[in-house]
């Protein structure tokens, strides 16, 4: 299968523009490491084993290597044919090397559950909100107990009522703040004085001028991420107590908590000294705000809540605002468990690489068995927009995205398994089906656990044509 189409990459007899046969070069190694990730979805789907493997080397039988790394896709950036370092344009028959991933650090990686610094690489990107968290997301425990999120879960259900809810607030994950620093109020001699006796001063650490005592505090490097919303999660701030908003506030993006300090005529303030009172005046001065991503929230609530969960919307919302009975802001989303992440009521188990893979496996096996039936599907970024009502009181107001197909016939992409060809499409050809995203997806996570090391010491087999 690596074969495919290698052997013409550089197949011209004459010398052509280097730029051309780079690209041509390049497009390859990024449709095989493609074909890879795919023919590991087939297998888990039939219930095989996967067998990871990467393109590591290309070389031409007549010069020195050229390494290509771990990263894949790879750009190949030449002024001169006499700079190439691994083929040349005449050799029609470049060598290349496939080494297997399968080792313990890169397994180990594989199937840790991601971090949150990760999910929030992931959010950041231009895929759909939704779409990100039902791969990431394994179970929910929201006001009831853990909620599996299985692969055939395509209607409303327990699971895709509060999986939305968590969508249309906008849960995502940013650095953790506060708990970096080290020593507080120092003075100025006192910070010298530590710098030139201890060589405190390194990349992980910084000296920060304290606006309100005017002492110097030395701060470390964040400590990891944690878990936020976009959005403040609450219905309505009639009925909070000045501690309930503070507690909504802290819940909340520290983006959106910047951007709301001008127009509250807070501009300026150091977040981790904002008071009850000054929390409250937020929230006050984005009322209208609260008031559409209400609506939002009770139009996703009303399509997606089943006759058999009895648990009303605000005690959900509620839940999240969930604290011990000592008060203190434990938990806001800040304690790594593991896999789980936490506060108030919500808790989220998050997935490995490995678990994505088998979730997409597990969605394919429909394709490779013939079954027809309705499969599951994501919303679009502006199915959650707070103008985008209609999107859940007129039904099909908003396409709703395949998650991941696999279709039976050949194509350029196209992986052979047991006797058949099996490909997917891309956004291109069809705007609704996302399982170019996911296979995009799955591939830059693998990347990320394959380290430089791997590919050196694994086992490697080198095909000469």
């Amino acid at each position: 299968m690596v074969a495919l189409g290698l052997a013409l990459m550089v197949s011209c007899a004459s010398r052509e523009p280097i730029g051309n046969g780079a690209l041509r070069t390049n497009a390859e190694i990024a449709k095989t490491e493609q074909q890879f990730v795919l023919l590991n979805i087939l297998r888990r789907a039939a219930g095989e084993p996967a067998f990871f493997a990467s393109l590591s080397n290309i070389d031409s039988r007549s010069r020195g290597d050229l390494l290509l790394g771990a990263d894949v896709p790879a750009n190949f950036v030449f002024d001169n044919a006499d700079l190439l370092p691994g083929f040349t344009l005449q050799d029609s028959t470049p060598r290349y090397t496939v080494s297997q991933l399968n080792n313990a650090a890169f397994i180990r990686i594989m199937t840790r559950p991601l971090e949150l610094g990760i999910v929030e690489r992931l959010l950041a990107q231009s895929y759909d909100r939704e779409f990100v968290l039902t791969l990431v997301v394994d179970e929910i425990g929201w006001s009831g107990l853990p909620i599996h999120n299985k692969s055939e879960s395509f209607g409303p259900s327990f699971l895709r009522r509060r999986l939305r809810l968590l969508t249309a607030l906008g849960l995502s994950t940013e650095p953790l703040l506060g708990d970096n620093t080290i020593i507080e109020d120092m003075s100025q001699e006192d910070v010298l004085g530590l710098i030139e006796e201890q060589g405190i001063a390194t990349d992980r650490l910084s000296i920060v001028p304290d606006r309100k005592t005017k002492a110097f505090d030395i701060i470390g490097e964040p400590g990891g991420f944690r878990l936020c919303f976009r959005h403040p999660p609450v219905l309505d701030i009639e009925d909070l107590s000045d501690q309930e908003s503070a507690r909504v506030v802290d819940l909340t993006c520290r983006a959106w908590v910047v951007s709301q300090l001008g127009s509250a005529n807070l501009g300026g303030r150091d977040l981790k000294r904002l008071d009850n009172e000054q929390k409250r005046r937020l929230l006050e001065n984005v009322s209208t705000e609260i008031e559409a991503r209400r609506r939002i929230l009770e139009a996703v609530d009303s399509v997606e809540r089943t006759s058999d969960d009895t648990v009303p919307l605000d005690r959900l919302i509620r839940g999240l605002r969930a604290q011990s009975e000592s008060g203190e802001e434990d938990g806001v989303g800040e304690q790594e468990l593991g896999r789980l992440e936490h506060f108030g009521e919500l808790a989220v188990s998050i997935r490995s690489p490995y678990e994505i893979l088998d979730f997409a496996a597990q969605i394919a096996r429909r394709d490779l068995t013939g079954d027809t039936r309705e499969r599951r599907r994501t919303l679009p970024d502006t199915a959650y927009e707070s103008t985008a009502e209609n999107c859940w009181t007129t039904p099909h107001a908003c396409d709703q995205h395949i998650l991941f197909r696999v279709h039976e016939g050949r194509s350029a992409n196209s992986v052979p398994y047991r006797g058949r060809d099996w490909h997917i499409v891309d956004t291109l050809d069809d705007p609704d089906d996302r399982s170019i995203e996911l296979l995009s997806m799955l591939m830059l996570l693998q990347s990320l656990a394959t380290q430089s090391d791997d590919l050196a010491d694994s086992p490697r087999v080198t095909v000469v044509p």
